[in-house]
């Protein structure tokens, strides 16, 4: 496969970053003995996808932190109680897919539109609480449904945005 020269470095970073949710989504089909590996091959995806989104950005929009923390403290607020040993491994994650989530928007407000990125990026911020809340806080019957739509369609935007 051949990139565009100047999408080049954004091309690896999203693939490898593709690659390594593949990791995480072969570790939680067995998420009784996997599920931490899981939790850190998405989080390395994560790092990648920020790295991604951050090329080429040379201007912050701070006011798009604003209802990314609000989205921080709810999820934390919610789970914390639930965690147990699991608590600085999921709020890692949180902070984490928090920053993706920011680096996405920001990315977009820099270019002054919505995109594939940003959308998918809403959607893995909400396949991801969902996952949270559903394993940790209390099971819902739907639950499943809405992870997984999500998280696909968020891998399928950013495998367009190449």
């Amino acid at each position: 496969m051949e990139f565009r020269e100047e999408y080049s470095t954004y091309a690896y970073l999203i693939i490898i970053g593709l690659v390594f949710s593949l990791l995480g989504d072969l570790f939680l089909l067995f998420p009784e003995k996997y599920f931490t590996n899981g939790l850190y091959s998405f989080l390395a995806a994560h790092i990648l996808y920020i790295l991604a989104f951050n090329q080429g950005i040379n201007t912050y929009c701070y006011a798009l932190l604003l209802p990314i923390i609000v989205y921080i403290f709810i999820v934390a607020k919610c789970l914390k109680p639930k965690l147990g040993g699991m608590k600085y491994p999921v709020f890692g994650y949180i902070l984490v897919i928090s920053i993706m989530l920011f680096s996405a928007l920001n990315m977009d407000y820099q270019f002054g539109q919505i995109s594939f990125v940003g959308i998918g990026a809403i959607l893995f911020a909400i396949s991801d609480a969902t996952l949270a809340f559903n394993k940790f806080y209390k099971k819902f019957s739907f639950a499943e449904p809405i992870i997984l739509s999500t998280y696909f369609l968020a891998q399928l935007l950013l495998s367009i945005s190449i």
